[in-house]
């Protein structure tokens, strides 16, 4: 019965992670159940289906933090695009683990801290996915990667595809359940942000900021804190 159980649960697990038929087999890694999923050894090798961002092929030293408060520090980290998911290397361990994002409170890998949220898309639909984390404060605007499969050109042999990537940006407010796509532009922007959109065009324009600049946008959203803590 214990067996049954078990094997239930893994079940559940692999199919939460979206784990492919292209790995070939799939166990828990023992005291590490609700964390991470171990593949085979089969998965270092990467096909157009299944790779990796070009800058992020390599697996970068980072800090998982988990929901129930511990931590884990002595593991390798890169983010598969195509999947989005983080891929894992575990010190003194052989084989690439999975983690299991709805264990996860936040990721700081290198200089990057990534987040796994649910998030209103370019179509307004409910999705979940991973984030990178541009600006943490009570307003939070965050990226996320996007692979883009392209058909190609035509050829004796048909059609080569290739692939590009896209960068998506997210605001979320402080009254907001989840961060929602938006066009980083000085309308859409404001839209978002709602009723101090006039206080903050005045405050972008007298210091030269643009809405369209990663950089100065933080800035702009630091001062819309900063009007929510004085009028709150």
């Amino acid at each position: 019965m214990i067996k049954k159980i078990l094997l239930f649960v893994l079940a559940v697990i692999v199919l939460q992670l979206n784990v492919s038929a292209q790995v070939n087999r799939v166990y828990v890694a023992k005291g590490m159940a609700t964390v991470m999923v171990k593949t085979s050894g089969y998965y270092e090798q990467t096909s157009f289906r299944d790779s990796f961002w070009k800058m992020d092929s390599d697996f970068k030293y980072g800090i998982v933090y988990m929901n129930n408060g511990d931590s884990i520090d002595d593991i390798g980290l890169r983010f598969n695009v195509t999947r989005d998911r983080f891929e894992v290397k575990i010190n003194n361990k052989e084989g690439i683990y999975i983690l299991n994002p709805d264990s996860v409170s936040h990721i700081k890998r290198m200089e990057e801290e990534f987040v796994y949220s649910k998030y209103y898309d370019k179509e307004g639909d409910l999705a979940k996915g991973y984030f990178n984390v541009v600006y943490n404060g009570q307003t939070k605007l965050l990226f996320k990667k996007k692979e883009i499969h392209k058909s190609g050109k035509r050829g004796a042999y048909g059609h080569s595809p290739y692939k590009t990537f896209s960068t998506e940006y997210y605001i979320q407010g402080s009254e907001a359940e989840y961060p929602s796509w938006v066009k980083l532009k000085e309308k859409p922007i404001l839209s978002a942000l709602g009723a101090k959109g006039p206080a903050l065009d005045v405050y972008a324009k007298e210091n030269g900021f643009r809405f369209s600049k990663v950089h100065e946008l933080v800035k702009i959203l630091a001062y819309y804190d900063q009007l929510n803590n004085q009028q709150s």
